[in-house]
């Protein structure tokens, strides 16, 4: 049997001063699940405002099944998060995953939908996430075990690929903006474009990457695709990327306006956040909108 951390300390850990564990009634839990760890943000619904943010990595996981048991541990060590919560939503990056219209949709056939881009395991469950504002569904595949460690702990959550949940709130902040605007969001091995028009979502997909080349690499080349020229268009960079990374001097070199997003104006925000550039962790704020 792989042996697995008992104890875990938090990379991130953000708490405000108001947060209490009796008050767990009132508030939103948000987790968003990675390859190789899991955040977590909790809301006052009352005040409509985030206290709580906390962000672990695991050292080795072989594998989805042990990055499961690695998260069971988690949850069951820390007891703050098996308290009674208002709402949940869980979010999971899945590299398997396809966007239908809503209006060629077909629940029947959502096996099929993902089997055009990779084939399925019997390990693996089938979801579905309706993205209102784009009249879109998406149609993915998570782990049975590790989606199970979520059902036994949450029975009443909401789940949710990662790209919808960032696709919620893009929608309700672009919809008065005009022309093309490209959107990156970036997590450590992977990232989010997406390129919305009059309210309208022209493309969206998830790129695995290594290294910055390999980030600028997939950048242009979407680019290239939808004729966008660097010169000109204008590139809003979001998630855990900092002003001094070797991903932001290169993305400089070759588009010449990039600009730092903020957090959503939706909600407001401790001043323990204070701490973190107002791009970090994103997405995991925009999972409230999707309950």
């Amino acid at each position: 049997m792989q042996q697995v951390n008992s104890t875990f300390s938090p990379l991130v850990s953000l708490v405000d001063e108001t947060y209490s564990e009796e008050l767990s009634s009132s508030y939103h839990l948000s987790i968003e699940v990675a390859n190789n760890g899991i955040s977590y943000a909790i809301l006052d619904t009352i005040r409509n405002k985030y206290i709580v943010l906390e962000t672990y990595a695991f050292q080795k996981t072989a594998g989805v099944e042990a990055l499961a048991q690695e998260i069971k541990n988690l949850l069951e060590q820390k007891g703050n998060l098996g308290k009674a919560f208002s709402s949940v939503t869980i979010s999971f990056f899945s590299s398997k995953f396809t966007l239908i219209p809503k209006a060629l949709f077909d629940a029947s056939l959502t096996d099929k939908y993902l089997q055009f881009n990779a084939p399925l395991l019997d390990s693996e469950a089938i979801l579905t996430d309706n993205i209102k504002n784009f009249e879109s569904q998406c149609v993915y595949a998570v782990n049975k075990k590790l989606l199970q460690v979520f059902q036994d702990r949450y029975p009443k959550a909401v789940y949710l690929h990662t790209l919808s949940s960032l696709l919620e709130i893009l929608s309700s902040s672009f919809k008065n903006v005009s022309g093309k605007n490209v959107i990156i969001h970036l997590q450590q091995s992977h990232f989010e474009m997406i390129v919305i028009e009059e309210k309208k979502l022209i493309f969206a997909n998830v790129f695995s990457y290594q290294s910055s080349e390999d980030f600028l690499y997939y950048t242009l080349f979407v680019c290239e695709q939808l004729k966008l020229n660097p010169e000109n268009l204008e590139l809003l960079l979001l998630g855990e990327v900092e002003k001094n990374s070797a991903i932001y001097s290169i993305l400089c070199k070759y588009v010449r306006n990039v600009k730092f997003g903020k957090r959503s104006e939706l909600f407001e925000y401790s001043y323990a956040f204070d701490s973190i550039p107002s791009h970090f962790y994103y997405n995991i704020f925009s999972q409230a909108l999707c309950v």
